[in-house]
């Protein structure tokens, strides 16, 4: 059993490479997100459903309501990113300060 005065162990810290590894995620995944959205155009696989010969209007669907599988392994890869930077900030926030940052108690 620890000592009430014994400082609180520290936890391993975590790598730096992780932090690097959660910021390309949520790049990677915005730059997919954004090319499938700017770059390609989405074309509708369902035909014309709304389409009538005679009537003065027809419904064309506008761009980007059509989601490709690109947007989806983009929007996929940044949340996956998001979440492991939630743990790290997580993880960062629960981590005790060190014996040279604590305040004395003089």
């Amino acid at each position: 059993m620890a000592d009430a005065t014994s400082p609180p162990a520290p936890s391993p810290r975590v790598p730096r490479s992780l932090w690097w590894i959660a910021g390309a995620m949520i790049a990677s995944g915005l730059l997919l997100i954004l090319f499938d959205a700017l770059i390609t155009k989405p074309q509708a696989s369902f035909g014309w459903f709304a389409y009538q010969p005679l009537a003065a209007a027809s419904y064309f669907p506008t761009p980007g309501t059509v989601v490709s599988p690109l947007m989806w392994a983009g929007i996929a890869v940044a949340v996956v990113g998001l979440l492991a930077l939630a743990f790290l900030l997580g993880r960062r926030s629960a981590t005790p300060p060190t014996a040279q940052n604590r305040p004395t108690s003089d």
